[in-house]
């Protein structure tokens, strides 16, 4: 798998070694930890939002929320003058605006290139797909025809893959990320499941059914990571 398509854990990763770690250490050397800044806490909304345009494009979404976990900063911080909540929500407001507008006079709604509506649910065809899921619910069926692995990432949302349907003619391996969100995996039939699971303050539940581990048959492999999240395997 490239580094793209695990972009988000990697990151989130990243921050959270760095954050912890100089708070172990500056409380060790007797320092005041760093980070916490006023305002620190919309990090939590740009961070998200920035993984969400990196893995699957910038859309109205995480557009909205990067602007305003970064106008809520500026308000924290008194960077510009006369800023409060009312500021805040009225740039929202002009990007939706514009977003409507546009909209209307292309007459087209924006929507993913390899997907297709079907119900509640997007058909998608890809061979290695990354889905991502970002203050959102969203529910995917694969209908690829050569499933070569899949990568589902839920950031506070909830995010729902069916590949029941697939056929798994070789070994692969699925990987699942859910940060303050929940991942839900409908597993293909007929082959043999491993689960590697790293939960950090959650959990990882496998209900789906699996053939012996000495069947002729592939194997699918889920690698999972919770932090303060869920995955489900049905």
């Amino acid at each position: 798998m490239s580094v793209k398509k695990n972009f988000g854990a990697l990151l989130v990763g990243i921050i959270f070694l760095v954050v912890g770690g100089s708070y172990v250490v500056a409380r060790i050397l007797g320092y005041d930890p760093p980070f916490f800044f006023d305002g620190w806490w919309t990090l939590l909304l740009m961070v998200p939002a920035v993984i969400n345009m990196v893995e699957a494009g910038v859309n109205l979404g995480n557009t909205m929320v990067l602007a305003a976990g970064a106008l809520l900063l500026c308000w924290e911080q008194n960077w510009i003058r006369n800023m409060n909540f009312t500021m805040v929500l009225s740039v929202l407001l002009v990007i939706l605006g514009g977003y409507l507008i546009i909209r209307a006079f292309t007459g087209k709604k924006l929507r993913s290139k390899d997907a297709i509506s079907n119900g509640q649910w997007r058909v998608d065809g890809r061979d290695m797909p990354s889905y991502t899921s970002i203050f959102s619910s969203i529910n995917v069926k694969s209908g690829a025809r050569n499933l070569l692995s899949a990568t589902c990432n839920a950031v506070f949302g909830r995010l729902r893959v069916d590949l029941s349907d697939v056929a798994v003619t070789h070994d692969m391996t699925i990987f699942c990320n859910a940060v303050l969100g929940q991942v839900t995996i409908f597993a293909p039939k007929n082959v043999k499941i491993v689960c590697k699971n790293v939960p950090l303050i959650g959990g990882v539940r496998l209900w789906a059914d699996s053939l012996p581990a000495d069947a002729a048959a592939p194997t699918v492999t889920f690698e999972c990571t919770t932090i303060i999240g869920d995955v489900d395997i049905q």
